[in-house]
């Protein structure tokens, strides 16, 4: 493989290789620091594969972190949510899983935060109780140890009462003088009970 061109990149620290390996040339955008770590070639030198590979993965963590700061524009994502996302957009799982650490690295990702709103969501909102909502938290990719954390912290500041919360939905659902049978019924379908 034969480096074509060298020229900055318009992302900060970020240097683009052209690089032609036998079917054309392609550009490559990697950090500086790597371009200088395989020892900072000129246009025609010959680049070994080893490097190539370093420099086709560089390339491809960098656009996938591009891809990442486009989906997170759109949604508020949690880790597995994005990884998911990347790879579907056709980025390998070790670039993906890079980019993901970058975006966690850099706090674009804080799933305490979202697990907080979503929490309140469920419990507020939806009217519904712990053994509800845990277990579509925990499908949609959280950990169940912060699931439980975040919970634990929103009991302890008041902002999450089970109690009132089963009291505001027996009112809703069933009324003034509701039967006690259907106030069971209904606390264990909505995981109040």
């Amino acid at each position: 493989m034969r480096l074509v061109y060298v020229r900055d990149s318009r992302a900060k620290g970020y240097t683009v290789l052209g690089i032609d390996s036998g079917d054309g040339a392609r550009a490559y955008t990697v950090e500086t620091a790597l371009y200088m770590r395989i020892g900072s070639p000129l246009p025609s030198d010959e680049i070994d594969d080893g490097d190539f590979a370093d420099v086709a993965f560089a390339d491809e963590v960098f656009r996938a972190t591009k891809k990442a700061l486009s989906l997170l524009t759109y949604s508020d994502n949690n880790k597995k949510t994005l990884f998911m996302k990347l790879k579907k957009a056709g980025f390998s799982a070790d670039a993906a899983k890079s980019a993901v650490q970058d975006m966690m690295r850099l706090g674009y990702i804080n799933e305490e935060r979202q697990l907080e709103r979503l929490i309140i969501a469920e419990a507020k909102l939806k009217l519904q109780g712990r053994r509800k909502f845990i277990p579509k938290l925990v499908a949609k990719g959280y950990e169940r140890a912060l699931v439980d954390s975040v919970l634990e912290k929103l009991l302890e500041s008041g902002e999450i009462d089970f109690d009132i919360i089963a009291e505001e939905l027996v009112a809703k659902k069933l009324g003034d003088d509701p039967d006690p049978e259907a106030v069971r019924i209904l606390l264990y379908k909505n995981g109040l009970a």
